[in-house]
């Protein structure tokens, strides 16, 4: 399973005063280093350089179910929405990428 750094509590404090640019941005980075960990799964050197280079490594190492997710987080920090649409976007995309990688797992 992977380790995320992602602070609950803070996270839940920011959900419930509706503070949504927090959690968007606590997500974003949680996804990015999500996906920055499949990658090193594939190719251990990889080095994060911006979100056009994490895009294509994902779609050169990944499978079709993780390469959707990915696509679609793209599409979010390229195209953003109203900031609850977004949230609720990331937060179907961590959720996918933590049962995606937990079932490599098993």
């Amino acid at each position: 399973m992977m380790d995320l750094s992602i602070n609950k509590k803070i996270f839940k404090e920011n959900l419930n005063c509706k503070n949504y640019s927090n959690c968007i941005y606590m997500l974003d980075e949680e996804i990015k280093e999500m996906l920055i960990l499949l990658i090193r799964g594939f190719n251990k050197n990889y080095v994060y350089k911006n979100l056009d280079d994490l895009k294509n490594n994902c779609l050169k190492y990944l499978d079709y179910a993780q390469k959707l997710l990915v696509l679609e987080f793209y599409d979010i920090s390229m195209n953003p929405v109203n900031e609850l649409q977004e949230l609720k976007q990331l937060l179907k995309i961590y959720d996918e990428l933590n049962k995606s990688h937990i079932d490599l797992n098993n």
